[in-house]
């Protein structure tokens, strides 16, 4: 009877044990993958995109966040440039998709502010576009247009954590194609003035040769900045033999 009763107990350990084995295996399926997903989700992104500007023109700019895992019931973001005197920032809108919008630019800051009313960005959205920003070339140099968040909400009213990444944007002047050429001109060594103009990316006789041939053409006379280079407010021989001064040094 003894020998019995232990081979009950022995059989009743084993099933136990196996139950606790089983029990830890299901808690494993169950709560590893959330605790993945958890360290694997990454913290939003507001970032505004890169782009090249000329000199007197503007360019729209997106702002994207990246990911809205609780949704996303609105924001409030402020965008500027790092020098105005560069390019600064002239304008914005935000995506019509927001219920309720109000854009605010002072000098050379911009304030956008949106409501999801119609909860069109909810659990789990991404690449959601907050609106555009419009910036003006104003000198020769690259600037960083920078965001800050004052708020940004998720549907069940907390607010986002989010890293920002700010935008790089070129601002140059016009390189037309001289007549005869395929290549637009190039400033080769970032001085401010063109001097490669049959654009084969080094200053040789054929750009001095260029130079003088079509002084009085329009691609060199309507371009004064990146030609004049005794700075007397146009385009003439003297700047050619300045241009080829430059070459022999």
């Amino acid at each position: 009877m003894g020998t019995v009763n232990r081979e009950i107990s022995t059989i009743s350990a084993i099933w136990a044990v196996m139950v606790g084995l089983a029990l830890a295996l299901v808690l494993v399926l169950l709560v590893v993958p959330k605790i993945e997903r958890a360290f694997a989700q990454s913290t939003p992104t507001i970032e505004i995109s890169n782009g090249s500007i000329v000199i007197g023109d503007t360019i729209d700019l997106d702002i994207v966040l990246s990911e809205a895992p609780d949704g996303l019931s609105g924001f409030n973001i402020d965008i500027t440039t790092s020098d105005a005197s560069i390019a600064r920032v002239t304008q914005g809108n935000i995506n019509p998709a927001f219920g309720i919008v109000n854009v605010v630019i002072e000098s050379n800051l911009l304030s956008l502010q949106g409501v999801d009313l119609g909860r069109e960005f909810e659990l789990g959205a991404i690449d959601i576009l907050l609106g555009t920003v419009e910036v003006l070339g104003i000198s020769r140099g690259e600037v960083s247009i920078d965001i800050s968040t004052s708020s940004l909400d998720d549907d069940l009213g907390f607010s986002i954590s989010t890293s920002s990444s700010s935008g790089i944007l070129d601002s140059h002047p016009f390189y037309p194609t001289i007549p005869t050429q395929l290549n637009p001109v190039q400033d080769n060594n970032d001085d401010g003035f063109a001097e490669d103009l049959n654009g084969n990316g080094r200053l040789d006789f054929q750009d001095i040769v260029l130079l003088f041939v079509y002084l009085d053409s329009p691609e060199v006379q309507d371009n004064i900045g990146i030609f004049d280079r005794n700075l007397n407010g146009i385009v003439d021989f003297n700047d050619v033999i300045l241009a080829f001064d430059a070459m022999l040094v």
